[in-house]
């Protein structure tokens, strides 16, 4: 009764100091009550895979995490820089996460998942190479009144720091971009 329309839901982690695959054990629940409630739902994964056997590694696993869960919107690749202390991804470059993305997505995609990346600025600036993601579905996080991120994207998240009745604490906010059918303007 909120408004809100979707939810895109996190189904694990890597953690970033000792690198331990995790499953969010509210996923579940929360996947079932959102889908009950008539919100589209999707995934993401919170990456901190330094190769690309790590992402392969984490889509396997993510695979099993949605095992029998129906998903509206796509499954996300998640890496983050952590930056506030030492994590094991610090010194994992451009190159490795672009290649680590690509393959987490490959994997799930074959898996029968629509998939796409979540990131923000400055990292999809300085952690990805933006040429190898042409055709990908992103998710955007970028706060503010408008996006500054000028190229393509699906999902804008525009708040860090909203609120959902019922939800204590922050959420996250977004905006997902709909393409409009032609025959329906007409």
């Amino acid at each position: 009764e909120s408004g809100v329309e979707f939810a895109i839901l996190r189904c694990g982690w890597r953690g970033y100091g000792g690198g331990s695959l995790n499953e969010d054990t509210t996923f579940r629940a929360n996947a079932e009550a959102a889908a009950a409630a008539g919100i589209e739902v999707g995934a993401y994964f919170f990456s901190q895979a330094v190769s690309v056997m790590e992402a392969a590694e984490e889509a396997v696993f993510t695979a099993k995490i949605l095992s029998g869960i129906s998903l509206d919107l796509p499954v996300y690749f998640d890496w983050e820089n952590i930056g506030t202390e030492p994590a094991r991804t610090d010194d994992t470059d451009a190159h490795t996460v672009t290649l680590a993305a690509l393959e987490f997505c490959r994997l799930l995609s074959t898996e029968g998942y629509r998939t796409g990346i979540y990131t923000y600025i400055p990292n999809v600036y300085y952690r990805y190479e933006l040429n190898n993601l042409q055709g990908m579905e992103i998710w955007m996080g970028d706060p503010g009144t408008a996006p500054e991120f000028v190229y393509d994207h699906e999902i804008w998240q525009y708040s860090f720091t909203g609120s959902v009745p019922g939800i204590e604490g922050d959420v996250d906010m977004n905006v997902m971009y709909i393409p409009v059918d032609e025959e329906a303007q007409e």
